[in-house]
This record gives structure tokens, sequence and C-alpha cells, in this order.
């Protein structure tokens, strides 16, 4: 049996997305720390509907720049993402940058975070005489649970983090609850099915 071809990634010119058209000015922050990226109006019209939507001409023609787009709440510090693997200040990063990816709605940018999220928490590093890894704690949990809405999947992920790998250890420094309300039915209900699905599995 022959063995699969991969699959090709090229286009026919006709479908190819243009980098030679127009720019737009996409202003991230506000004050002191906006920063300004310069993009391809084709290419990020075409991964994201917010920005699509933003460019039409009736949206475009009611800001003071119909070149530009405003994002006055988010931060520009997550874009890149930083890789810490030993620390999980990183979560914090992408968990911006999925909220975002759910604000521009673009599916392709928001799934390549969601991955990153799965690949970080699959690294092993060594701490002390031991190996461990590292998980999202509340300040990633937090900023997923305010930018997103209910039942999406880096919600139930991180639920699946806290139900099949939390240990005591992971809340003895706390002296007062900072876990959202929602999250933490969440993952009592996911609780709940992790028991049952582990008595059920005892021999």
């Amino acid at each position: 049996m022959a063995a699969q071809s991969p699959p090709d990634p090229r286009v026919p010119p006709d479908r190819a997305i243009s980098v030679n058209g127009p720019m737009i000015a996409v202003i991230v922050g506000d004050g002191d720390e906006k920063t300004t990226f310069y993009i391809h109006e084709e290419l990020i019209c075409t991964h994201s509907n917010f920005f699509k939507n933003a460019m039409k001409p009736e949206w475009a023609e009611m800001r003071s720049d119909p070149r530009s787009v405003h994002l006055t709440d988010d931060d520009a510090e997550h874009l890149p993402v930083r890789v810490d693997e030993k620390s999980s200040e990183e979560y914090d990063q992408l968990a911006k940058a999925y909220v975002l990816g759910e604000k521009i709605m673009d599916d392709g940018f928001q799934q390549g975070i969601f991955d990153a999220i799965i690949a970080k928490s699959a690294v092993l590093v060594q701490v002390g005489e031991g190996r461990t890894r590292y998980m999202p704690d509340f300040k990633a949990i937090q900023i997923i649970y305010e930018g997103t809405p209910e039942g999406f999947p880096a919600r139930r992920l991180v639920v699946d983090f806290y139900s099949w790998e939390a240990s005591e250890s992971w809340f003895e420094n706390l002296t007062v609850n900072p876990y959202p309300a929602d999250f933490l039915f969440d993952a009592m209900i996911r609780l709940a099915s992790v028991r049952e699905k582990l008595a059920t599995d005892k021999p």
C-alpha cells in the first residue's frame, strides 16, 4: 500500500491572498501603553470576521481614521507569546491571546493558542530532584472565564486540568478564593464525573 501523501498547502492563483494591497493600522492598548501594528488588509480580513466587519465602509467611515482599528482594551505585550517553561505566567499570556482571538473572531488563531496551552501542559520541567508539569493558575482562569462564553473549549480545558491533575499543594498558599464562581461550579460537575469514571474502572 502506497504511503499517503501529505496535503498540498498550495492554492490556485485566484484563491491566493494578496499581500500587495493596502495596509491598515491596528492600534492595541491605550495611552502610553499603545502599540501600533501595520497589517495587510486582505490578509487580516480573510482570517478575522471582526476586522472584515470593521473595514466595511459603513463602519470605517464612522472612525476619525477609516484605515485604523483600535483595540483599546487589549494589551500588546502578549503578542507574540513568550515561551517560559518554568513559569505559569506564560499561561496568562496564552489566555489573553485566546480571548483576543475570540474578540477578533479568528478561529484559526484561537485554535493555535488552544494547542499551545495543551503543548505547554505536557512539558515536564525539572524542579529540585523531581519533575513536574506547570498548569494554569487562577489568573489565567480568570482571564479565560471573563473573556469567553459558557461552554467554550478553553473553559472545558482548564476544568479538565484541575479535575485530573490538581493536588492540595496547588492551593496551600491561598488565603482567599481567587477562582471565578463559574469555574468552581464547572469543576465540581467535572470532578463528580471523574470520580464516577474512576469508580467504574476499579477492578
